[in-house]
């Protein structure tokens, strides 16, 4: 789906750039790169949100890696139903927290300093897209 909207933008950027002069490509990329930025804005609080409400009600479990291509693991809830995590360092089994209402929303357990600085490090990222965004979608405009 979302192959299909990048290609959709890209096909209408070209249009515009055909129908209405190459300079407004340059904010049609503008829109497209903001939204990038608010989509990443949205997800890294949304994974602090769920990190936060692991750390008061989370259940953790050792996952089990499953393949070997590609960090797949498979962890069991209380209830002993199997859920699939992806991601996770490679290694043979990890510590993962799962929330006891939601058993497939699930985090591999990282200390707090290395997710304050994965936090940190897609903000900042998310902060130079809009700035981008923003300059190509007004600052070209004048």
């Amino acid at each position: 789906m979302l192959a299909l909207t990048v290609l959709a933008c890209v096909a209408y950027a070209i249009w515009v750039g055909v129908t209405h002069g190459t300079r407004v490509i340059g904010v049609v990329i503008g829109i497209f790169v903001l939204l990038i930025g608010l989509l990443t804005v949205f997800m890294a609080i949304d994974k602090v949100a769920l990190r936060l409400r692991l750390a008061r009600h989370g259940v953790t479990v050792d996952a089990e890696r499953v393949g070997r291509s590609k960090p797949l693991y498979y962890y069991n809830d209380a209830a002993g139903v199997p859920h699939q995590y992806s991601g996770g360092s490679g290694a043979p089994t990890i510590p993962v927290t799962y929330d006891p209402r939601r058993p497939d929303q699930a985090l591999h357990r990282t200390g707090r300093v290395a997710a304050a600085i994965n936090t940190t490090l897609t903000l900042t990222a998310a902060g130079l897209l809009l700035l981008a965004g923003a300059w190509l979608s007004f600052g070209l405009l004048r």
